[in-house]
């Protein structure tokens, strides 16, 4: 079917002038015919079009380029159907290996093509940030539904919706958790039952709470909040997917974190009349977050028994009630779980070397090192930490 896709998303390019060697810089609306549309084809135009997007919407490719074909058949300057021809175009291109060049450059054609025509349509806007992704342009993609965002206030809210997902999803991804995270708030505002958003604004929120910005007690503040919605984020997330360990283990991470930040803020309470009230609060606060991070925990290693995550947090609980024992326990059953597992492997390797036992640690510090989690869980500096540890050990 993607080979036909190809021949056919091909062939238009051809009709709209460009050759078959399309040049996606020299787009020019004007070489488009105009038509007037009486009030039937206008109506059918319409429906066709509405069936493209709903089709490209949940990647019915086939279906999709039919309708947007037809549309441009009515009216070749339908924005919205070139759009569409424009992921069909790439999609069908980047299913070979090498990847269809001529392909993509229609496809890029196609879309340059429909900005022009509709420059502040949402719904073309929204094809456009899609079609920078899949074409690895993830930065440029963001940017793009960013830029539509303002112009699509007045839409459909199925506009809207997309252009937020998207948008917070790929600034998630990029690691830009401050640009991604008021995206992600506004659409699980709207759309609630969306565990994968509510994950990715759980993890960006989290990320943000482990490391304050300036250390100031009002960002040690921002940060406790932070992790806050990322626990409710999360246990939400759970209940839309139960079958998840790795997302109840995540409820106990924020949890810990919000505690941990709240008895770093009752180091900071400065002397004045409201002291003890203030401290009253803060050990409340720390409380109700280690009480909830414990009762998660449970329920966790009740229904995730053999989850290494969970056997994670539950070492972590552990240490900070200083029982090194059911840690060292709990990390050792993570590991056997999946050895792979680098945070069981990093913090079963700090007990061992608090312990006297550095030959035991550095072996597990290789471990965790050539784990192929590694590349994702470490950053470069933590690594070098790592290395230089074992080459002085």
């Amino acid at each position: 079917m993607l080979a036909r896709l190809t021949q056919r998303s091909l062939l238009l390019i051809a009709l709209v002038g460009c050759g078959v060697s399309p040049r996606p810089e020299r787009a020019d609306v004007s070489t488009l015919p105009q038509r007037q549309l009486d009030a039937e084809e206008t109506k059918e135009l319409a429906v066709l079009v509405e069936r493209a997007i709903a089709a490209v919407s949940v990647l019915d490719y086939e279906v999709a380029e039919a309708a947007a074909e037809e549309a441009l058949a009515i009216d070749p300057r339908s924005a919205r159907a070139r759009a569409v021809l424009a992921i069909v175009t790439l999609k069908a291109a980047t299913a070979t290996e090498p990847s269809d060049a001529q392909a993509m450059l229609g496809g890029e054609l196609q879309m340059r093509l429909a900005k022009l025509l509709s420059p502040d349509d949402p719904f073309v806007g929204w094809m456009h940030a899609v079609f920078l992704a899949e074409s690895g342009h993830l930065s440029a993609a963001a940017a793009a539904a960013e830029e539509a965002l303002p112009r699509s206030v007045d839409a459909p809210a199925a506009a809207r919706l997309a252009l937020l997902r998207i948008a917070g999803s790929y600034r998630y991804e990029l690691g830009e958790e401050r640009a991604a995270v008021p995206h992600l708030q506004e659409y699980v505002r709207l759309r609630p039952d969306d565990p994968v958003a509510r994950y990715h604004l759980g993890g960006a929120l989290l990320r943000l709470a482990v490391a304050p910005q300036g250390g100031t007690r009002a960002s040690v503040l921002v940060a406790q909040r932070q992790a806050e919605e990322a626990a409710r984020a999360f246990t939400r997330c759970l209940e839309l997917m139960p079958a998840d360990a790795e997302v109840a283990a995540a409820v106990v991470t924020a949890h810990l974190r919000a505690a941990d930040l709240a008895s770093e803020r009752l180091g900071q309470i400065p002397d004045s009349p409201d002291r003890i009230e203030e401290q009253n609060r803060l050990v409340a606060e720390r409380d109700g977050n280690r009480q909830a991070a414990d009762a998660a925990l449970r329920q966790a290693l009740e229904r995730f028994p053999e989850a290494a995550s969970v056997q994670f947090q539950a070492g972590v609980v552990a240490e900070a009630a200083a029982d090194g024992a059911l840690a060292r326990s709990c990390y050792e059953r993570a590991i056997t779980m999946d050895p792979g597992h680098v945070p069981s492997l990093l913090n079963l390797a700090d007990l061992l070397v608090r312990s006297g036992e550095r030959s035991a640690a550095a072996g597990l510090l290789r471990q965790a090192l050539d784990a192929p989690a590694s590349r994702r869980e470490l950053t470069s500096t933590e690594r070098k930490r790592i290395e230089d540890w074992l080459r002085s050990s």
